[in-house]
């Protein structure tokens, strides 16, 4: 069963290096589709900045197995999980489309990821709209 997965990719090194060879490796677990360009994004704390893109999965792996594979790809690319505060890369998923249309991640639900930047305005520069997730502060 195919499914569709919508996932949010961010790095803070200088610049977007990593993120395209995210791309490249996903590829590894199906066809990747970039949805946004890369954009430079304020860093919610600290300072600094991240560089965004949105890109569709079209895999069939179940949740689970997911997960797990976008995090050896994170380990192999270089994300350390500590408190040095640097993130080379970070693949969340957002979303899933199993032929009904997108449906949120229960997990980037309760991390409140819909309504923190820059996922609404990369969801916006994508045209895509997840129906049930929380709409940012101040949007329309």
């Amino acid at each position: 069963m195919s499914r569709r997965w919508l996932l949010v990719l961010g790095s803070n090194l200088s610049d977007d290096r990593c993120l395209h060879q995210a791309m490249t490796a996903l590829e590894a677990l199906g066809k990747v589709a970039r949805l946004t360009p890369v954009l430079l994004t304020p860093a919610r704390h600290g300072g600094g900045h991240y560089h965004n893109a949105l890109v569709r999965l079209d895999s069939d792996l179940p949740a689970a197995a997911l997960r797990q594979a976008l995090k050896r790809v994170e380990t192999a690319l270089g994300r350390v999980r500590d408190d040095s505060g640097v993130v080379a890369i970070d693949i969340d998923p957002l979303a899933l489309d199993e032929g009904h249309g997108w449906q949120p991640d229960a997990r980037a639900l309760e991390k409140d990821e819909f309504i923190r930047a820059p996922v609404p305005q990369l969801l916006a520069r994508a045209g895509i709209v997840v129906p049930g997730v929380p709409r940012p502060p101040g949007a329309r």
